[in-house]
This record gives C-alpha cells, sequence and structure tokens, in this order.
C-alpha cells in the first residue's frame, strides 16, 4: 500500500515539523477497515488531522473555511498539494516554509520544479523540471479572498498568479 509505504514515511520524516497535514476523507465512501488504518496513521504521525467530509456543495467554500480554521491567528495561510501517491523530500515543509519567509508578493505560488516520476512495476523514475507540477504551495493572507491551492488547476497556475520558483540540487519531491 503506498501510502504506508512510501507517503505517509515522507511526511513522517520531515525536518520541520510545524506544519497540519489534513487528509480529507470521502464520509460515505470511506469503509470501516480504511477509518481503522487512518486512525493507526494519525496516532504514530503527529501533524496528520482526518477530516471526513459529507457530500459538499461547494467544496471551495469549503477549503477557505478549513484554511480560517486551521490558520489560527496566523496572518498568512500556506497550502500544498499532496496526493497518496506523492512523496516529499525530507526538508520540503522546511522548505517551502523558508521559501515563504522570502516572497516579495502575496498571494504567490511557489514552485519546486524538480522532482521525479517513479514508475515502481517497471522499475524506473524519470527525472523532471515542472514549473507547475502539482506539489505547488500557495501562500495567501488570510481574508475574504483566501482561496487555497485547490482552487486552481496546477497546470494553469502561471494564468493566475505568479510563481517563485525554487531550485533544489535532488529532487523535492516524487509522484508514484
Amino acid at each position: 500500500m503506498l501510502v504506508q509505504e512510501v507517503h505517509l514515511p515522507s511526511v513522517m520524516a520531515q525536518t520541520c515539523q510545524q506544519f497540519t497535514w489534513l487528509v480529507l476523507m470521502d464520509d460515505a465512501m470511506t469503509p470501516e477497515y480504511i477509518r481503522q488504518q487512518m486512525e493507526i496513521y494519525r496516532q504514530r504521525c503527529a501533524v496528520m488531522q482526518v477530516l471526513y467530509l459529507p457530500p459538499l456543495e461547494d467544496i471551495s467554500a469549503f477549503y477557505h473555511q478549513l484554511a480560517f480554521q486551521y490558520a489560527g491567528p496566523q496572518k498568512y495561510v500556506l497550502t500544498t498539494r499532496l496526493d497518496n501517491d506523492d512523496v516529499i523530500a525530507d526538508t520540503y515543509i522546511e522548505q517551502i516554509q523558508t521559501s515563504a519567509r522570502q516572497v516579495s508578493q502575496v498571494p504567490s505560488v511557489i514552485s519546486f520544479p524538480h522532482g521525479v516520476q517513479i514508475f515502481l512495476r517497471d522499475k524506473v523514475a524519470l527525472d523532471l523540471h515542472w514549473r507547475a507540477n502539482h506539489f505547488v504551495s500557495l501562500l495567501e493572507t488570510i481574508d475574504e479572498h483566501t482561496h487555497t491551492v485547490f482552487d486552481f488547476d496546477h497546470v494553469q497556475v502561471e494564468k493566475v498568479m505568479p510563481i517563485t520558483e525554487k531550485e533544489t540540487t535532488l529532487p523535492a519531491w516524487g509522484e508514484v
């Protein structure tokens, strides 16, 4: 299972643990055995919060509400895409937070274009440079205009707002 073998260990190995990892699950479609497994993962990973979502009329409004709820008294919120078949470098969160402090324009998208596509069955990994990858992060001010990174298609990100591109020597992310 990719979540247990690849995804979860990469999140737990982060050098910076000052973040909240929201795992969004479909309440109606998640069987009990998966809920039990998610609870085991949550107990192992202090930054993980599992939310079971009912059917939503307006998912964008829900993401907006989450941003307000989890940002607390902070002035800014930083949201990042991460799917269950993804892996991140152990310094990924640290690099995003450092980059966010250096951004000159808010809102802004932060991208680490160097990544890797992994094909387990074929035992092949492709080294990629993809500016608009789905690991982009969105730095925003918490206000009535807050959107979150899920409000736009990552492929179209350059049409939405400025990108702060951060190069890394090693791949910052991987998609399995």
